[in-house]
């Protein structure tokens, strides 16, 4: 893993990894039903919630759609306070992700909600 990483080179694998997160706030920030807690974060995970889903449902959901997010209280219980919700969705992008994944997340955040959905 490590000998992959250096030859694609980890200094453009953060490149593309913070041009891919740019990407993916802005189209998230379009959303009305989408709360982003972290969109200064310089990471490549973005942590959300769809206003009025409980957040494992959300996963669930997205999950049947193909796209793959963990939900939860992610061991961080006192940051979920200051929050004041009881869990999140969170979205790690990396240098495998690309713009065609952001764009299927987005149109499912636009039609879903509804853990029921996944079933019906």
């Amino acid at each position: 893993a490590v000998d992959y990483l250096s030859k694609i080179g980890i200094n453009n694998v953060e490149e593309y990894e913070t041009e891919l997160r740019k990407y993916a706030i802005s189209k998230l920030e379009e959303l009305d039903n989408v709360i982003i807690y972290n969109k200064e974060a310089e990471t490549g995970i973005i942590t959300i919630n769809v206003k009025g889903v409980f957040p494992q449902d959300e996963a669930t959901y997205l999950n049947s759609k193909g796209i793959c997010v963990r939900s939860g209280q992610h061991c961080a219980k006192l940051l979920l306070d200051f929050l004041k919700t009881v869990g999140t969705v969170r979205i790690s992008l990396y240098f495998y992700n690309n713009k065609a994944d952001i764009d299927q997340l987005v149109d499912a955040l636009k039609t879903g909600g509804n853990i029921l959905d996944a079933y019906f």
